[in-house]
């Protein structure tokens, strides 16, 4: 007997029966029918490799064109909007253009001038959000976004130069004003009138309207200008206010000192007998009118009296 744990012998070891076989094991019953494969022609093997072949051509050309028809698609769409946004930025132009041209104000050139900024801005906007990437497409971008600054570069020229023509015929305008006030007015201060004038003179040399010499030259003759009509305008009051009373008249030195008083200046010695002369035109006339209105009133008196005297007859 073996022991615990110590490896059997073969003697030991138990017995195995061997298998029996039947004599009729092994066979295939003659009742079973017989399976024939037969092996696929080679010719038939190409034929279906190239059908296999051919199909995931179909496959890859089907992948392919749909990929081409959406390539299209996009590239049609964007063509559609850049075709919409050229046109926006032609009627922009345009509109922008013939409202300009239509502006009689410098404030209203500078409104439009405005408002093309602001149009331009959104639609330079617009061209940013397609996402163009190619070099055409950019450039195409980089064209109207250079054409719409041209443009609006014209329009900010152009509005400068209305401002600036149209603040210089104001301040002719004013230059004119103040001369009527000097020459019509006898109780402005014509003091007031020449700093006036002189400052409104001195800004247009700022502006770049006059040169230096053209500014000496305006002054003078702006100042000459407003004596001369303010000494004139006095001189024919005087004469207005003496008309009845020849001993009144005033001899010229007394005159020109008069004025000389109320215009607040010394007289420069090229006005002193324009001045003179002034007032002896306007005496004459005043006296010429007198007259005339003497005359007048007198032939209206006549008429009444032959009338009068008609009546009683």
């Amino acid at each position: 007997m073996a022991k615990i744990g110590s490896p059997l012998v073969p003697s030991e070891r138990p017995s195995v029966q061997e298998p029996v076989f039947a004599s009729t094991a092994g066979q295939i019953s003659s009742n079973v029918a017989r399976q024939k494969i037969n092996l696929m022609d080679g010719g038939n093997l190409r034929e279906a490799y190239v059908s296999k072949a051919e199909l995931q051509g179909e496959m890859f050309n089907m992948v392919a064109a749909r990929a081409e028809d959406w390539d299209n698609n996009r590239k049609l769409n964007e063509k559609k909007d850049q075709l919409a946004i050229e046109k926006e930025y032609s009627d922009l132009k345009i509109d922008h253009t013939q409202q300009f041209g239509s502006a009689r104000t410098a404030q209203q050139k500078s409104d439009i001038r405005d408002s093309y900024t602001t149009g331009l801005g959104k639609l330079n906007k617009r061209v940013e959000g397609l996402g163009l990437t190619t070099l055409k497409d950019r450039s195409w971008a980089q064209k109207h976004a250079i054409d719409g600054r041209a443009t609006g570069a014209d329009f900010a020229i152009k509005s400068k130069h209305a401002l600036y023509t149209e603040t210089i015929s104001n301040m002719n305008v004013k230059m004119a004003t103040l001369e009527r006030e000097a020459a019509n007015k006898a109780n402005v201060d014509p003091q007031r009138i020449l700093n006036e004038g002189v400052s409104e003179l001195e800004e247009m040399y700022e502006l770049g309207a006059i040169t230096k010499p053209q500014l000496a030259a305006k002054v003078k003759n702006f100042q000459h200008n407003v004596t001369l009509k303010r000494a004139t305008l006095l001189a024919t009051l005087h004469a207005r206010a003496i008309r009845d009373d020849p001993s009144a008249l005033p001899s010229m030195e007394e005159l020109l000192s008069g004025l000389e008083g109320q215009l607040g200046m010394v007289l420069p010695e090229e006005l002193r007998e324009p001045v003179g002369k002034a007032f002896t035109n306007a005496y004459l006339s005043e006296i010429a009118d007198g007259n005339r209105a003497t005359l007048h009133a007198e032939k209206v008196a006549d008429a009444n009296y032959s009338i009068d005297r008609a009546e009683t007859m």
